[in-house]
């Protein structure tokens, strides 16, 4: 048996970990990184960190954590054997970002999600909870998952992840960017609810030096 993936609990910084292959991880949680994936949801021409098979789904997993470089490894080998079972898994990885996206906008703008994105998360998180098993343990009992891990063994740790940040005092703290070319969905964690950008050091930094200079323009 494997413990279900504890998701980002690493106080490492995780701004640079695989700086040069994906967007840094700033939802604060792995099913806000895992929406973040795609730079413009509207548009089927932009960069996406999935790329364009499930080795690269897989790659982004292993940068959020959700599966350790061996299981990664591992899985991509399965990968190369079951070539059509990989890419039914990716289908529903992009099946879901996108349902989860719509939920995400509906919950900013406190609206109810539509049916259908309710009905593509349920239908996975089944599939989740369907392989997790109790076993003893300390204290009482706890949820484990089989090993070894499937091919969609990552995607059903963010349905999980989703489940559990969605149906939680969570959904209140989800926030969408407000940098004007960002839609990166975050938990807003600050004291008093009031955080504004994905990162300060990124969108809240480029904010600032947009104010600083129209500040200029004014004086001149």
């Amino acid at each position: 048996m494997c413990p279900t993936p504890t998701l980002y609990g690493s106080r490492q910084s995780r701004e640079t970990t695989h700086a040069t292959r994906f967007r840094p991880l700033l939802g604060g949680a792995a099913c806000l990184d895992f929406v973040n994936t795609v730079a413009r949801h509207d548009d089927p021409a932009t960069s996406d960190d999935f790329g364009s098979g499930y080795v690269q789904f897989l790659g982004w997993c292993s940068h959020a954590s959700l599966v350790d470089e061996a299981t990664a490894r591992r899985l991509a080998i399965v990968a190369g054997k079951e070539p059509r079972e990989a890419a039914s898994v990716r289908r529903r990885a992009l099946s879901l970002r996108s349902s989860l996206q719509h939920m995400l906008q509906a919950i900013v703008t406190g609206d109810d999600p539509e049916d259908g994105d309710l009905a593509v998360l349920n239908e996975e998180v089944t599939r989740a909870r369907a392989v997790e098993v109790l076993v003893a343990g300390e204290p009482g009992l706890s949820w484990q998952v089989p090993a070894p891990p499937s091919l969609e063994s990552p995607l059903l740790a963010i349905a999980r992840d989703a489940a559990r940040v969605l149906a939680s005092d969570q959904a209140a703290r989800i926030r969408q960017c407000a940098g004007p070319e960002c839609e990166r969905s975050f938990l807003d964690t600050s004291r008093n609810g009031s955080r504004r950008f994905c990162s300060p050091t990124g969108c809240g930094s480029q904010e600032r030096v947009r104010r600083f200079r129209e500040r200029q323009k004014q004086l001149a």
